[in-house]
């Protein structure tokens, strides 16, 4: 079977124009919708991009404000710990005499009186001399034992005279020596009362 047209050749020809335009219409209104969403999508994006920025760049001149008003403690805590530094190095490390001599105390046995304490530091060694009287011998053997205990004291020798006095009176003259190995560094005094 043949189709035959009785349509004037102008309006086909029109027909397949207009078909052709409203194709070319369509593809370009689906661009410019593609394109009015990314630029809807950018702008809306950039929008809080924006926001994010004023909101850091508030954040940011509160911080700039708040280290002006820190910048005098700071200078103060600068100054505070050039000082204390100077202090350290003038100071140097020495033997903690303090507690040492607490630990000798502590340790000192009932038969035992000390007549004189020695304490020497040349900056690399410290020396400490105990000197006194002991009823006996065993009071001054016990308190070596008892010093032997206590840290910091090493290499303890002990120089013992002859007894003196007579009957229940006699005592023992004893000196005794150690090295010392107990050093602290130099501290603030605030420090040190907070550390305990």
């Amino acid at each position: 079977m043949k189709n035959i047209s009785i349509l004037p050749s102008e309006y086909k020809k029109d027909n397949k124009a207009y078909r052709g335009i409203s194709a070319i219409i369509l593809i370009g209104v689906i661009f410019t919708m593609l394109f009015a969403s990314a630029f809807v999508a950018f702008y809306i994006s950039n929008s809080a991009l924006q926001q994010r920025l004023k909101s850091l760049e508030g954040e940011n001149s509160l911080l700039a404000s708040r280290v002006e008003e820190l910048k005098p403690y700071l200078e103060a805590y600068n100054k505070i710990e050039a000082v204390s530094a100077l202090a350290r190095e003038a100071a140097g490390s020495n033997p903690e005499w303090r507690g040492l001599m607490n630990d000798i105390s502590e340790n000192i046995p009932q038969n035992v009186w000390l007549g004189g304490i020695a304490c020497t530091y040349d900056g690399k060694a410290a020396k400490v001399e105990l000197k006194g009287y002991a009823r006996d011998y065993n009071g001054v053997a016990e308190w070596i034992r008892q010093l032997k205990g206590i840290k910091g004291l090493a290499d303890i020798s002990c120089s013992l005279s002859a007894s003196q006095g007579s009957g229940s009176g006699r005592s023992v003259q004893f000196e005794i020596s150690a090295a010392v190995s107990r050093v602290q560094k130099w501290s603030l005094p605030a420090e040190e009362e907070f550390e305990r």
